[in-house]
């Protein structure tokens, strides 16, 4: 781990690790069990408790202006131009400094909503990467990727997702197979790898299937960056042996109950209600018994929602609670009893596990 972070007198967590809180066995109105959990998951963002409160206290004063005024325009991004009221004073704080100067937050957000865009906020210190090899975050947006609610919430998924990812190695003698819907650039992936072969000396097979081309490739840059020994991974179909991408559905075709994983941990938001249904009644057929299928969504309930949806402008999101996400996998015919749901006390997002008995 990379160090030990002091949490407001609690016992210190190591940045990664996962502890729970609570949990407890929950119906929703239509009847349907499943199981709820809560953890809390070491973050680079404890180190500075000073300066996490203050992004926090921010983030909110502006969720409540937002609220507040409804008149005020969405960011948006249109032909890779990201349009950003002067109105809206949540999105000027954001995007510009204090002389109205634009900042590389803007060159950040022409990225949206392509997997790119959320390296900055999983690894911090590497952000500047997607601009180019030689560009480095300025202190003021490497600030905002590590405090802010989004960042917090995309590491805690991920973290959670690694989790997950190491129960289902521990259970099996063999190395372990993984489907990867919607993969992009592969950072939860990459450091699920990297925990699997150092602490249990296991590989895991990846077969990635996402329909964007340059994420795929920035993820192929990662994992060699990476230096992972064991793990191998499979980007799809290639042209002068570089990824062109495939569309998830492309996984229907292969054998059922084939995996060990299924992973949609970045897909299943972006998919409509009808979308997600049929979603799981293909792909759950892929995991093995004892297998598990993982999505996660944002949560409706999380802070700052006005914040993300309207200052930040982040596209396309199917927002949904608990309740919906249950009933609609009961809808696919799959025993909820068998789903457990993992909430982070960031708030921001639940990580779905679905295991096949």
């Amino acid at each position: 781990m990379e160090s030990t972070l002091e949490t407001g007198g609690r016992k210190a967590l190591e940045i990664g690790e996962v502890r729970e809180i609570s949990s407890a066995r929950l119906r929703t109105e239509n009847g349907n069990l499943y199981f709820r959990r809560e953890v809390r998951v070491g973050d680079e963002s404890d180190n500075q408790p000073h300066t996490l409160e203050i992004y926090r206290r921010i983030g909110d004063q502006f969720e409540r202006e937002l609220h507040t005024h409804t008149e005020w325009p969405a960011t948006y991004i249109k032909d890779d131009v990201v349009n950003i009221s002067p109105e809206n004073k949540a999105a000027t704080w954001l995007y510009y400094d204090e002389a109205g100067n634009p900042t590389d937050m803007i060159d950040w957000a022409s990225h949206f909503p392509t997997a790119i865009a959320l390296y900055p906020l999983q690894r911090p210190d590497d952000g500047g990467r997607i601009f180019g090899a030689d560009r480095v975050l300025s202190p003021r947006t490497h600030e905002l990727f590590t405090f802010m609610n989004d960042g917090i919430g995309l590491r805690s998924r991920a973290r959670i997702y690694t989790e997950a990812i190491e129960k289902i190695a521990e259970k099996v003698d063999s190395d372990i197979n993984i489907v990867s819907l919607g993969s992009g650039a592969a950072v939860p992936n990459i450091d699920a790898s990297q925990r699997i072969e150092n602490k249990l000396d296991k590989a895991i097979n990846w077969k990635f299937y996402d329909t964007d081309p340059n994420a795929l490739k920035f993820a192929m840059a990662l994992v060699k960056d990476s230096r992972l020994k064991k793990s191998s991974f499979d980007y799809g179909p290639a042209h002068d042996g570089q990824p062109i991408g495939q569309n998830y559905m492309r996984a229907t075709t292969l054998t059922p109950e084939s995996v060990d994983v299924v992973d949609a941990l970045g897909l299943w938001e972006y998919l409509d209600d009808n979308q997600a249904k049929k979603f799981a009644e293909k792909m759950y057929r892929l995991v093995k018994p004892g297998g598990v299928m993982i999505i996660s969504n944002m949560l409706p309930s999380r802070p700052q929602l006005e914040f993300n949806q309207r200052a930040v402008g982040w596209p396309g999101l199917s927002i949904r609670s608990d309740e919906t996400l249950i009933d609609i996998l009961a809808s696919a015919s799959i025993d909820t009893s068998n789903v457990t749901a993992t909430h982070s006390v960031d708030g921001v997002y639940v990580v779905l596990e679905i295991r096949k008995p």
